[in-house]
């Protein structure tokens, strides 16, 4: 449904976005995660074509490059920033944007139902709270049924509800088969419901895949903090090193009563069963799975910061 092939643009000598490939397919829900500068806001703009860019993008079988209206027909965009005539009432807007759009009265009012908007429609934006303006850009983005959606920094300025009402919204996309590429640099926006992640800094792609996939990637260990039931003697702590390596262990710890051990997550049920069948009482255990966000640190936090602030 979406392809970029070697996507490249630059503002001067500065790369905002730097030799970048990726196919999302139809009905596919993409998350493009980095932090702040990555790069993901000027991707969304070339793929709608909105900036001028080096390399190809193809939108449902169109060239970007050559037929820029058509593909904008096709795409609905959410931009990072709302986007509202603060003079103008709810209901305004939405007829404003439903005529760009050329679409009816009925489209209108369902819009307004649907986002619960109803009760504010003769409001001025000016008026509204940052929640509901944020109700109101998505009521926006969603009229005219685009089979394709581009969100970014959706939830950048939402609370707590106004996040999980969102993702109730992606979902309901998601499940009526829109293709959608949610660009975020917040961990939270993506846990149960991308099918796929492709992580962006510095203007480029440095991973891609599952979340789980992406946590094999980066050679994440778990860490199991056992307490025994008796101490291990000086003279058996070799021993008992040994023992867990060849259970999977990559390293031991040994303090006394106390056992750390770092290890792959399918192994832990293999160090824990050796060191039951060892005789060693397990008094207690605590389990440390690494988390996504152990993995996107890892994938992004040792590398410099960028000289310039993605436009």
């Amino acid at each position: 449904m979406i392809e970029l092939n070697e996507v490249t643009k630059k503002y001067g000598k500065f790369n905002a976005v730097d030799d970048v490939s990726f196919k999302v397919d139809k009905n596919e829900l993409i998350a493009l995660l980095g932090p702040n500068g990555a790069g993901k806001t000027t991707i969304l703009k070339c793929i709608i074509g909105l900036v001028a860019f080096n390399g190809s993008i193809t939108v449902d079988g169109l060239d970007v490059k050559k037929s820029g209206v058509d593909v904008r027909r096709r795409v609905a965009y959410h931009p990072q920033h709302v986007s509202l005539y603060n003079h103008m009432s709810v209901v305004d807007n939405l007829k404003f944007f439903a005529g760009v759009k050329r679409l009816d009265g009925e489209t209108i009012n369902r819009s307004l139902e649907e986002n619960g908007l109803k009760d504010h429609a003769s409001k001025k934006v000016s008026e509204l709270s940052e929640g509901l303006k944020q109700r109101l850009m998505l009521a926006t983005t969603l009229l005219g049924d685009s089979p394709i959606i581009l969100f970014d920094e959706p939830s950048a300025n939402l609370d707590i509800r106004g996040v999980l009402a969102f993702k109730e919204v992606v979902d309901s996309l998601s499940r009526k088969g829109k293709t959608i590429i949610l660009s975020t640099h917040l961990l939270s926006d993506i846990n149960e419901i991308a099918n796929r992640i492709i992580v962006m800094n510095q203007g480029r792609l440095v991973a891609e895949g599952s979340i789980s996939e992406i946590m094999r990637k980066v050679e994440l260990n778990t860490r199991i903090l056992i307490t025994l039931g008796k101490k291990i003697e000086s003279e058996a702590v070799n021993n008992v090193e040994e023992m867990l390596t060849k259970a999977g262990a990559k390293t031991v710890d040994i303090k006394a009563d106390r056992i750390i051990v770092s290890l792959e997550v399918p192994d832990k049920i293999a160090v824990l069963r050796a060191l039951d069948e060892s005789g060693l009482i397990i008094k207690d255990f605590r389990v440390y799975d690494p988390s996504l966000e152990d993995a996107f640190l890892k994938i992004t936090g040792d590398q410099p910061k960028r000289s310039k602030k993605e436009v």
